[in-house]
């Protein structure tokens, strides 16, 4: 089903110079033969200079965690635990599912966009799971990846219209129709998005900009009024419908 038609934490360790400034660090380092002592301090380089999505450790999650907790707790917002636990997880039973919903959801709402990416990936392939779908559809999004992004989050809403992710699937969608200057579809999209959740200040901002792209200036300025009633310090819905009135005014 398509809706919209076809469309082409970890601690960061401290600077070199920071876990060796301590007098009991600097002692310990001289003890060592210089050798070791050169392969600590790479190794304390190293680590300072990785990226943070990169330095994501794992730790051990009780005994009989399943994927099906971590999905639970990534639903009630704990996505650094469960980007902690996941990984352990994971490595007892990689055909579990939900470990991977889990997983990939949270490294999205963490902003590990490239690690959700392979995680989604990865369970994506085995299972080929419409949430999967999603959550590869949302980090393929934020890292500028659109048309291959539309394609699972449209495979997600044919699955999941009413699912806990469908109303920021069909947001994102909104978002990549803006992208690709097709306004008509994101007009759509953006629509069904706030069917969901109307409370939204910033969507109905981004609908009004999708219909004044469009020049449908009365429904463009009758969103961006909805916007600025929402949020009165959104500037750019102020700015958009103060644009509208002007245009429409005169």
């Amino acid at each position: 089903m398509n809706y919209f038609g076809t469309a082409s934490s970890s601690v960061r360790t401290g600077s070199v110079s920071h876990a060796i400034k301590g007098r009991g660090a600097s002692f310990g380092l001289r003890l060592l033969p210089a050798a070791i002592r050169m392969a600590v301090l790479c190794l304390l380089l190293a680590l300072s200079q990785a990226p943070a999505e990169a330095q994501v450790p794992s730790v051990r999650p009780p005994s009989g965690m399943l994927g099906a907790d971590l999905l639970r707790m990534t639903l009630d917002g704990k996505y650094g635990e469960v980007a902690l636990l996941a990984p352990e997880v994971l490595k007892r039973n990689s055909a579990d599912l939900d470990a991977y919903i889990g997983y990939a959801w949270s490294l999205n709402a963490l902003g590990q966009h490239a690690r959700a990416r392979d995680v989604a990936t990865e369970g994506y392939s085995r299972f080929k799971d419409a949430r999967l779908a999603q959550a590869l559809g949302e980090a393929c999004f934020n890292l500028g990846e659109n048309e291959i992004a539309l394609k699972y989050l449209q495979e997600y809403l044919a699955y999941f219209p009413e699912g806990n992710r469908a109303a920021y699937s069909f947001y994102l969608c909104g978002e990549i129709y803006i992208r690709l200057g097709k306004f008509s579809h994101a007009d759509i999209a953006l629509s069904a998005a706030l069917q969901f959740n109307p409370a939204q200040a910033r969507w109905w901002e981004r609908l009004g900009w999708a219909r004044e792209k469009n020049a449908q200036y009365l429904s463009a300025l009758k969103a961006y009024e909805q916007a600025v009633s929402l949020n009165p310090g959104l500037q750019d819905a102020q700015q958009g419908r103060s644009r509208m009135l002007a245009r429409i005014q005169g």
